[in-house]
């Protein structure tokens, strides 16, 4: 039986479920539970929207976009806003790449620049203050997390040095 298997009556949806999403090369991109659930009730078929994906930050966005609308914890929107930061500054840096003879005329939307931070608290949902305090506050937590965990790794280490 394989691990993702689950009882039939945990695995039938409390609303009608959405199509999956798959790229050209049959990836689930969203529907990774819904695919799952079906597959707990061995059912034959399963409708689907396949999306013709140029490059893998597009891939991301996806992802991303169909995860919208479930409910997450801070942590969980703030890596995220981090997946979001980290794309958007992708496309910039491939804009920037671009020589001017290959530009096309910019659209309405990129003729009016956002700043990151203020794309990405409207991506996730929040206000731009809001977004840069939380932000704040998790990336300190980060911080410390990662200084505690090297910390114990040091002492760890002499430890060992005092054992051998």
């Amino acid at each position: 039986m394989p691990p993702w298997t689950v009882p039939a009556f945990l695995a039938l949806p409390a609303r009608a479920p959405g199509p999956l999403v798959i790229d050209q090369h049959n990836t689930i991109l969203a529907g990774h539970r819904r695919w799952r659930a079906a597959c707990a009730l061995t059912l034959d078929s399963v409708p689907v929207i396949v999306r013709e994906i140029g490059d893998p930050l597009e891939a991301e966005r996806i992802i991303i976009e169909s995860n919208r609308q479930r409910k997450k914890t801070a942590s969980e929107v703030m890596r995220e806003s981090e997946q979001i930061e980290r794309i958007i500054a992708a496309e910039a840096k491939a804009r920037q790449k671009r020589k001017p003879e290959d530009s096309v005329r910019p659209t309405l939307d990129e003729q009016t620049p956002m700043r990151t931070d203020e794309a990405v608290a409207e991506a996730v949902g929040m206000k731009r203050s809001t977004y840069a305090k939380t932000k704040k506050v998790y990336d300190t937590a980060h911080d410390e997390a990662a200084q505690r965990s090297s910390l114990a790794d040091f002492i760890a280490t002499f430890e060992d040095l005092d054992a051998g």
